[in-house]
C-alpha cells in the first residue's frame, strides 16, 4: 500500500532482478526507493516504463529512452544499517569499482566473511581473501573472538592503532606488541610492555638494535643490545666499525665467565693490533694457550718465556716458533740453542747444518769446524737416547768430528793465504797441510782448496 500512496508519482516500475526495489517518476524527477528506506532522487523527464537491473526505460513524448542509474545510493542505505547480504544484491546490479570496496570492507569489518569474500573475489583482491580463509580456518578450530579477528583486520588495513586497543581489550597486548615491533614502531610497543614477561623487553630491545644496525646506526645498535644483554651482537659491530674505546669498556664490564664474548674481544683486539688488551681478555678467562699464542705471533718472547717458566706444558708453543723466528732472521746459532732447549733434536741438526753451510761458503773455516763438533756431539746425544738411530748417528759422529778437524786444520792454511802478515811458523804451516792431505783421501769437502 505505502509504495503506491508516493504524492506526485505518475507511474511506477519493479526491478525485474531486485524485488525489494522500484523507482517512480513524477514532477520532472525519477525516484528510486529500496525496501523502505527514503527515497533516492534524480532529475528526469517521462514516464517510467521498466526496470531491470541498473536501467530504467523512460518513455518522454514519443521516444523510448534507457537511462543507466548507478545503485550506488541504495546499497549504502542497506550497508548503513549492516544488512550486508541485501546491499551486496543490490552491488550485483551495477555499482563503481569504489563501491564494490566500500561493501567488502564493511563487510569484513562487520565480520560477515561470505559477503566479503564474493566481494573481494569480485575484486580479484588475493591479500583479503587469503585474510578470510586464514580466519576462517581458525574459526573451524573453535576460535571465537571476534575482538581478535577484528584487530587482525584493523591491522590488515593499516589502522594500527584500532587494532592495539582490541588486542588489548582482548587482553592480547603481547599481540600488540608484535606487530608494533614488527613495524619498527617501538614507542608504540613499548606501551605494551607492561609488567610482562623480561623476555618480552628484551626481545624488544634487541629487535629495535637489529633495526638500528640494519639501518646503519652502528652506535645505537651497540647501546641496544647490549642492554638487552646481547653481548656478542654489540662487540661484532664495535669490532667490524673499530671503536677499541666501546670493546675495552665492554671486555672489563663482562663476568669472566662469559668466555664466548671475552674471546670475541679479544678477537677483535688482536685485529685491531691492540696486543695489551687481548692479552689482558685472555688472562681474564684464563685462556693460557690463547695468551701464549698471541705472545709468540707478536714476538712478545719475553713475556712467552716468563709464561713457559710458570707452566712448562707450552714449552713447545714458545720455543719452537722461537728457533724458527730466529732461523728466519739469520740468528741460526740462538736458533739451535733455541730447538735444543725445546727437545726438537732433528730441527737443532737441521739449524746447525744450515749454519755450517753458511760458514764453509763464507769461508769462515773456524766457525764451521766449531759447527760440524757441535753437530757430532748432537749426533752423540741422540745415539744416546735414541736406540733405533743409535749405528747411524755414531758414523754420523765420527764423520763430522773428521769434518771438524778438517775445517780447524784448513783454518789456519786459509788465513795464510789470505793474511800474509801471520805469526804462524813454516813448520806449523807444513805439518798442518800434511796432516790435511792425508785425511783427505776420499772427497774434498765444501770450501777446501787443495791447491
Amino acid at each position: 500500500g505505502e509504495k503506491n500512496t508516493e504524492p506526485n508519482a505518475n507511474s511506477v516500475a519493479w526491478n525485474t532482478q531486485c524485488e525489494d526495489m522500484l523507482c517512480f517518476s513524477g514532477g520532472g524527477y525519477l525516484n528510486i526507493k529500496a525496501s523502505n528506506f527514503p527515497v533516492h532522487q534524480q532529475k528526469l523527464q517521462g514516464f517510467v516504463v521498466g526496470y531491470n537491473g541498473s536501467k530504467i526505460f523512460c518513455l518522454h513524448v514519443f521516444s523510448m529512452t534507457a537511462v543507466e542509474v548507478p545503485q550506488s545510493a541504495p546499497m549504502y542505505q542497506y550497508l548503513e544499517r549492516k544488512m550486508f547480504k541485501e546491499a551486496y544484491k543490490i552491488a550485483c546490479l551495477g555499482v563503481t569499482d569504489t563501491d564494490w570496496k566500500e561493501l567488502a570492507m564493511e563487510a569484513l569489518e562487520g565480520l560477515e566473511f561470505e559477503t566479503a569474500k564474493k566481494a573481494f573475489t569480485r575484486m580479484r583482491d588475493l591479500q583479503y581473501l587469503e585474510l578470510i580463509s586464514s580466519i576462517e580456518e581458525r574459526k573451524k578450530r573453535g576460535e571465537n573472538n571476534n575482538d581478535l579477528f577484528l584487530a587482525e583486520i584493523y591491522a590488515y588495513q593499516g589502522k594500527f592503532h584500532e587494532a592495539a586497543k582490541l588486542y588489548k581489550r582482548s587482553s592480547h597486548e603481547n599481540l600488540a606488541l608484535d606487530m608494533y615491533t614488527d613495524l619498527r614502531m617501538f614507542d608504540y610497543a613499548k606501551e605494551f610492555l607492561g609488567s610482562g614477561d623480561p623476555k618480552d623487553t628484551k626481545m624488544l630491545i634487541t629487535k629495535q638494535a637489529d633495526w638500528a644496525k640494519n639501518i646503519n646506526e652502528p652506535k645505537a645498535a651497540v647501546e641496544m643490545y647490549m642492554t638487552a644483554g646481547e653481548h656478542l651482537k654489540a662487540i661484532e659491530i664495535s669490532g667490524d666499525q673499530g671503536w677499541v674505546d666501546v670493546l675495552i669498556d665492554i671486555a672489563r664490564k663482562l663476568d669472566k665467565a662469559e668466555r664466548e664474548p671475552l674471546t670475541k674481544c679479544a678477537y677483535y683486539f688482536k685485529k685491531l693490533l691492540n696486543h695489551g688488551y687481548a692479552a689482558e681478555t685472555y688472562i681474564k678467562i684464563g685462556d693460557l694457550k690463547a695468551l701464549t699464542q698471541l705472545y709468540v705471533e707478536t714476538q712478545q718472547w719475553d713475556e712467552a718465556f716468563a709464561l713457559c717458566e710458570k707452566h712448562l706444558e707450552f714449552k713447545d708453543d714458545v720455543y719452537v716458533p722461537y728457533a724458527q723466528w730466529l732461523a728466519e732472521n739469520d740468528r741460526f746459532e740462538e736458533a739451535q740453542k733455541a730447538f735444543h732447549k725445546a727437545g726438537r733434536q732433528t730441527e737443532a741438526v737441521k739449524v746447525l747444518e744450515q749454519l755450517t753451510h753458511n760458514a764453509v761458503v763464507e769461508s769462515r773455516f773456524n766457525d764451521a769446524g766449531y759447527y760440524y763438533w757441535m753437530l757430532s756431539m748432537q749426533c752423540l746425544d741422540i745415539a744416546q737416547d735414541n736406540e733405533e738411530q743409535k749405528t747411524e748417528m755414531l758414523k754420523k759422529f765420527h764423520h763430522f768430528q773428521h769434518l771438524a778437524e778438517l775445517y780447524q786444520a784448513y783454518h789456519f792454511i786459509h788465513k795464510c793465504t789470505e793474511e800474509p802478515f801471520n805469526h804462524y811458523l813454516p813448520e806449523t804451516l807444513f805439518n798442518v797441510s800434511r796432516f790435511l792431505l792425508h785425511s783427505l783421501t776420499k772427497e774434498t769437502p765444501l770450501g777446501i782448496s787443495k791447491v
